[in-house]
Protein backbone atom coordinates (compact mmCIF):
# COMPACT_ATOMS: atom_id res chain seq x y z
CA UNK A 1 0.00 0.00 0.00
CA UNK A 2 1.20 3.62 -0.73
CA UNK A 3 1.22 6.50 1.66
CA UNK A 4 0.74 9.89 0.19
CA UNK A 5 3.61 12.30 1.11
CA UNK A 6 3.78 14.69 -1.86
CA UNK A 7 1.81 16.03 -4.37
CA UNK A 8 3.93 14.16 -7.22
CA UNK A 9 1.79 11.21 -5.54
CA UNK A 10 -0.82 12.53 -7.11
CA UNK A 11 -0.87 10.69 -10.57
CA UNK A 12 -3.39 10.80 -13.05
CA UNK A 13 -5.29 7.09 -14.03
CA UNK A 14 -4.37 6.59 -17.10
CA UNK A 15 -7.67 4.97 -17.87
CA UNK A 16 -9.40 7.88 -16.72
CA UNK A 17 -12.68 8.52 -19.64
CA UNK A 18 -12.96 12.23 -19.66
CA UNK A 19 -10.73 14.88 -21.22
CA UNK A 20 -11.09 18.77 -21.01
CA UNK A 21 -11.10 21.43 -23.28
CA UNK A 22 -8.46 24.19 -23.07
CA UNK A 23 -11.82 26.49 -23.01
CA UNK A 24 -13.40 24.36 -19.88
CA UNK A 25 -9.79 23.63 -17.97
CA UNK A 26 -9.68 27.82 -18.21
CA UNK A 27 -13.16 27.93 -16.76
CA UNK A 28 -12.34 25.77 -14.31
CA UNK A 29 -8.68 27.31 -13.56
CA UNK A 30 -11.35 30.66 -12.99
CA UNK A 31 -13.75 28.63 -11.19
CA UNK A 32 -11.40 27.73 -8.53
CA UNK A 33 -9.49 30.85 -7.65
CA UNK A 34 -12.91 32.71 -7.52
CA UNK A 35 -14.82 29.61 -5.45
CA UNK A 36 -12.27 27.02 -4.60
CA UNK A 37 -13.21 23.02 -4.10
CA UNK A 38 -16.12 22.96 -5.73
CA UNK A 39 -16.42 19.05 -5.42
CA UNK A 40 -13.67 16.93 -4.68
CA UNK A 41 -10.05 14.95 -5.04
CA UNK A 42 -10.32 11.05 -4.23
CA UNK A 43 -7.12 9.12 -4.40
CA UNK A 44 -6.77 5.24 -4.09
CA UNK A 45 -3.67 4.14 -1.56
CA UNK A 46 -3.75 0.82 -3.48
CA UNK A 47 -3.22 1.49 -6.88
CA UNK A 48 -1.50 4.91 -5.89
CA UNK A 49 -3.59 7.02 -8.20
CA UNK A 50 -6.56 9.52 -8.78
CA UNK A 51 -10.07 7.99 -9.07
CA UNK A 52 -11.42 11.39 -9.27
CA UNK A 53 -10.16 14.99 -9.62
CA UNK A 54 -8.26 14.41 -12.57
CA UNK A 55 -9.10 17.79 -14.30
CA UNK A 56 -9.10 19.72 -11.08
CA UNK A 57 -5.58 18.89 -10.13
CA UNK A 58 -4.54 19.84 -13.28
CA UNK A 59 -6.08 22.80 -13.21
CA UNK A 60 -4.29 23.96 -9.80
CA UNK A 61 -1.13 22.34 -11.16
CA UNK A 62 -1.57 24.70 -14.65
CA UNK A 63 -2.66 27.95 -12.23
CA UNK A 64 0.18 27.02 -8.97
CA UNK A 65 2.66 25.19 -10.50
CA UNK A 66 5.72 24.52 -8.20
CA UNK A 67 3.85 26.36 -5.56
CA UNK A 68 1.48 23.77 -5.09
CA UNK A 69 2.12 21.21 -1.87
CA UNK A 70 0.51 18.43 -0.20
CA UNK A 71 0.61 18.88 3.78
CA UNK A 72 -1.29 16.68 6.07
CA UNK A 73 -3.71 15.36 3.28
CA UNK A 74 -4.20 18.46 2.10
CA UNK A 75 -3.80 20.16 -1.37
CA UNK A 76 -2.04 23.59 -0.75
CA UNK A 77 -2.46 26.35 -2.91
CA UNK A 78 -1.72 30.05 -2.32
CA UNK A 79 -4.57 30.43 0.34
CA UNK A 80 -6.53 27.80 -0.56
CA UNK A 81 -6.60 24.39 0.70
CA UNK A 82 -7.99 20.79 -1.01
CA UNK A 83 -8.73 17.85 0.98
CA UNK A 84 -7.75 14.84 -0.70
CA UNK A 85 -9.77 12.01 0.29
CA UNK A 86 -7.86 8.74 0.42
CA UNK A 87 -9.52 5.62 -0.03
CA UNK A 88 -8.13 1.54 -0.48
CA UNK A 89 -10.29 0.16 -3.31
CA UNK A 90 -9.44 -2.75 -5.52
CA UNK A 91 -9.02 -1.96 -9.41
CA UNK A 92 -12.34 -2.76 -10.18
CA UNK A 93 -14.10 -0.47 -7.55
CA UNK A 94 -12.06 2.46 -8.68
CA UNK A 95 -13.04 1.91 -11.94
CA UNK A 96 -16.83 2.16 -10.97
CA UNK A 97 -16.12 4.87 -9.09
CA UNK A 98 -14.21 7.04 -11.47
CA UNK A 99 -17.50 6.16 -13.78
CA UNK A 100 -19.64 7.34 -11.42
CA UNK A 101 -18.10 10.23 -10.41
CA UNK A 102 -17.76 11.64 -14.08
CA UNK A 103 -21.14 9.83 -14.74
CA UNK A 104 -23.55 12.85 -16.03
CA UNK A 105 -26.59 11.33 -15.93
CA UNK A 106 -26.14 11.36 -11.99
CA UNK A 107 -25.54 15.11 -11.80
CA UNK A 108 -28.11 17.38 -11.46
CA UNK A 109 -30.03 19.11 -13.81
CA UNK A 110 -31.79 22.65 -13.74
CA UNK A 111 -34.59 24.16 -13.26
CA UNK A 112 -35.08 27.20 -15.75
CA UNK A 113 -36.94 29.65 -13.86
CA UNK A 114 -34.33 28.73 -11.67
CA UNK A 115 -31.47 29.19 -13.44
CA UNK A 116 -32.78 32.18 -15.38
CA UNK A 117 -33.04 34.12 -12.40
CA UNK A 118 -29.36 33.58 -11.70
CA UNK A 119 -28.43 34.40 -14.99
CA UNK A 120 -30.14 37.28 -14.90
CA UNK A 121 -28.61 38.61 -11.22
CA UNK A 122 -25.16 37.47 -12.37
CA UNK A 123 -25.41 39.14 -15.97
CA UNK A 124 -26.86 42.37 -13.90
CA UNK A 125 -24.07 42.18 -11.18
CA UNK A 126 -21.31 40.34 -12.14
CA UNK A 127 -21.16 40.42 -16.16
CA UNK A 128 -17.55 39.64 -16.04
CA UNK A 129 -17.57 36.02 -14.37
CA UNK A 130 -20.08 35.20 -17.59
CA UNK A 131 -17.13 34.68 -20.16
CA UNK A 132 -14.40 33.14 -17.84
CA UNK A 133 -16.35 30.58 -16.08
CA UNK A 134 -17.95 30.32 -19.10
CA UNK A 135 -21.88 30.93 -18.62
CA UNK A 136 -22.80 32.26 -21.46
CA UNK A 137 -24.60 28.91 -23.03
CA UNK A 138 -26.66 28.62 -19.84
CA UNK A 139 -27.75 32.82 -19.75
CA UNK A 140 -28.35 32.93 -23.42
CA UNK A 141 -30.10 29.45 -23.79
CA UNK A 142 -32.38 28.85 -21.18
CA UNK A 143 -35.60 28.40 -22.85
CA UNK A 144 -38.15 31.09 -22.59
CA UNK A 145 -41.15 30.18 -21.04
CA UNK A 146 -43.86 29.00 -23.62
CA UNK A 147 -46.93 30.91 -24.40
CA UNK A 148 -46.58 33.73 -21.81
CA UNK A 149 -48.14 36.59 -22.31
CA UNK A 150 -46.91 39.64 -22.45
CA UNK A 151 -48.70 41.31 -19.98
CA UNK A 152 -47.96 38.91 -17.21
CA UNK A 153 -43.95 39.57 -18.69
CA UNK A 154 -44.01 43.40 -18.30
CA UNK A 155 -45.51 43.16 -14.87
CA UNK A 156 -42.81 40.88 -13.59
CA UNK A 157 -40.58 43.28 -15.25
CA UNK A 158 -38.45 40.98 -17.61
CA UNK A 159 -40.06 42.19 -21.18
CA UNK A 160 -36.87 42.28 -23.58
CA UNK A 161 -37.00 43.00 -27.19
CA UNK A 162 -34.50 41.93 -29.95
CA UNK A 163 -34.30 43.07 -33.33
CA UNK A 164 -33.33 40.81 -35.97
CA UNK A 165 -32.92 41.96 -39.31
CA UNK A 166 -33.98 39.84 -42.46
CA UNK A 167 -32.82 39.77 -46.11
CA UNK A 168 -36.57 39.53 -47.42
CA UNK A 169 -40.14 39.74 -46.38
CA UNK A 170 -40.55 35.85 -46.83
CA UNK A 171 -37.68 35.03 -44.67
CA UNK A 172 -39.18 37.67 -42.16
CA UNK A 173 -42.47 36.01 -42.37
CA UNK A 174 -40.74 32.96 -41.70
CA UNK A 175 -39.40 33.77 -38.79
CA UNK A 176 -42.09 35.16 -36.99
CA UNK A 177 -43.98 32.23 -38.12
CA UNK A 178 -41.56 29.69 -36.03
CA UNK A 179 -41.33 32.05 -32.96
CA UNK A 180 -45.12 31.77 -33.03
CA UNK A 181 -44.84 28.32 -33.48
CA UNK A 182 -42.92 28.45 -29.90
CA UNK A 183 -44.96 30.21 -27.71
CA UNK A 184 -43.15 33.86 -28.34
CA UNK A 185 -44.77 36.73 -29.47
CA UNK A 186 -43.42 39.01 -31.76
CA UNK A 187 -44.09 41.59 -34.19
CA UNK A 188 -42.45 42.73 -37.69
CA UNK A 189 -41.32 46.03 -37.84
CA UNK A 190 -40.43 48.00 -41.47
CA UNK A 191 -37.71 50.84 -41.30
Amino acid sequence: MRELQSIDDLQPNERNPRTITREALDGLKCSIEEFGDLSGIVWNCRTGSLVCGHQRLRALRERYGTELRLVDGEIIAGSEHFRVRVVDWDETRDMIANVTANNPHIAGTFQDDQLRWIMERIASECPDYIEPLILGDYYYNVPIEKNSNVADTEQAGHLFEVIVEMDDEMQQLAFIEKMKQEGIKCRALVS
